[in-house]
């Protein structure tokens, strides 16, 4: 049995800190870990491939629930847990200053309302 694993890295720096808590995670118990970065849905296609052994993080079942539905088509795979909770993130464009922004609330204040789209991006559904 190889003590190498190839693991899949979302090329976004959220995914690449997961990244490397699972990777020592994995060295410590004597694995070789070798980590490759893509983008989402081409980090699924590698691991349906066989071209990376497992997936460092993924928000499941919402934002990446349809690419691991297709890989599942032709492999079965395993979730191995949570690395935190909750996984939902919010952010406000840096042009906004932090200290006007700290809560839901403050969204409301007239100075931040002024400087914001008010158009709500994801990657959900």
């Amino acid at each position: 049995m190889s003590k190498t694993i190839n693991l899949g890295v979302t090329d976004l720096s959220f995914h690449r800190i997961a990244a490397s808590l699972v990777a020592n995670t994995l060295e410590e118990i004597g694995f070789t870990v070798k980590r490759t970065y893509s983008p989402h849905e081409e980090n699924f296609e590698r691991l349906k491939a066989g071209d990376v052994d497992m997936l460092a993080s993924a928000w499941l079942p919402s934002s990446h629930g349809i690419y691991k539905n297709e890989v599942e088509k032709a492999v079965p795979l395993v979730e191995l847990g949570l690395h935190y909770k909750p996984y939902a993130l919010w952010g406000v464009p840096d042009y906004v200053p932090e200290k006007e922004v700290s809560k839901i609330a403050d969204l409301l204040k007239p100075t931040v309302v002024s400087k914001i789209k008010k158009d709500i991006q994801g990657i959900n559904p």
